[in-house]
């Protein structure tokens, strides 16, 4: 049986990251999903209206807030951060969405410790990118995080937060682990997401094996877009090389970056701009 391999474990932060709010209903569940993948297009819009509203001459800071979905069915309830950009309150079309996976180890506050809020923030106000939601589950033991989250955490996220339905609007990416499960969630369910970045990624060796008949559904129609980053003296280095090797196999489209660094929070921090800017591209 092909393992999991792993680099370093990511470091945590512990900060003041706003109230919890009150507990919102969640929405009607989702069929439950089943081998073959249950969320087909129907079930995921593939447009919305654009945001009718920009944040970038607002002089407030973004926000972080807490919150939990019940996926109790799942194991556990699942809970998550997200990001509100600057005047979010303001907005009238709502937003695009980007969903970040922490690493082995980390909990969701990973992303925060790296300087999220912070270079988001900078980003949107002077319009290098458009205001967009960051969500930021917690996988914890005990939960299944896949039908968690596409069948809890991405419904309720659109429905508590403005956040725009349909792929054109949602993005998934995730470092190290986290990068392993945003692989396998944007290529097992290419209807869900349209952009899935993996930085510095430890992708399951049965991900690749699967990889054959996950591109053979009938919906894939080579999206959603994928970037690869990775430090050039990471111990993944090697495993990052199959997985592109494995892609350009299979004519999968895709985009490769080596930079300077280790498989560690300074590199991730030290590429964090470059990531936002990469994500905000699509929208």
């Amino acid at each position: 049986m092909m393992r999991w391999v792993f680099g370093a474990a990511c470091f945590f932060l512990l900060s003041a990251c706003g109230a919890r709010l009150p507990t919102a209903t969640p929405p009607a569940p989702l069929a439950a999903l089943s081998p073959t993948p249950s969320l087909v297009p129907s079930s995921f819009p593939n447009s919305a209206p654009a945001p009718t509203a920009s944040p970038t001459q607002c002089p407030r800071q973004g926000e972080i807030r807490q919150d939990s979905v019940d996926t109790s069915a799942y194991g556990r309830d699942l809970p998550f951060r997200i990001y509100l950009p600057p005047c979010y309150e303001q907005g009238t079309g709502g937003w695009p969405a980007l969903y970040l996976l922490h690493g082995l180890g980390g909990d969701d506050q990973t992303w925060l410790a790296l300087g999220l809020a912070d270079t988001a923030d900078r980003l949107i106000k002077d319009g290098s990118v458009p205001g967009f939601l960051i969500v930021l589950p917690w996988q914890r033991t005990g939960l299944e995080l896949e039908p968690a989250l596409l069948e809890g955490l991405v419904p309720y996220v659109e429905e508590n937060y403005g956040a725009l339905p349909g792929p054109t609007w949602r993005a998934v990416g995730g470092l190290s682990r986290g990068g392993g499960w945003a692989f396998r969630l944007a290529l097992r369910y290419p209807n869900v997401f349209s952009a899935v970045g993996l930085h510095s990624p430890a992708i399951r060796g049965g991900d690749l094996a699967a990889l054959p008949n996950w591109l053979a559904q009938p919906r894939w129609s080579g999206t959603p877009k994928i970037w690869i980053d990775i430090g050039d003296r990471d111990s993944l280095l090697p495993a990052v090389d199959e997985l592109t090797q494995a892609l350009e196999t299979r004519n999968v489209a895709h985009e490769l970056s080596i930079s300077p660094g280790r498989h560690e929070g300074a590199y991730w921090a030290h590429q964090l701009e470059t990531y936002l800017r990469w994500y905000g591209q699509h929208w």
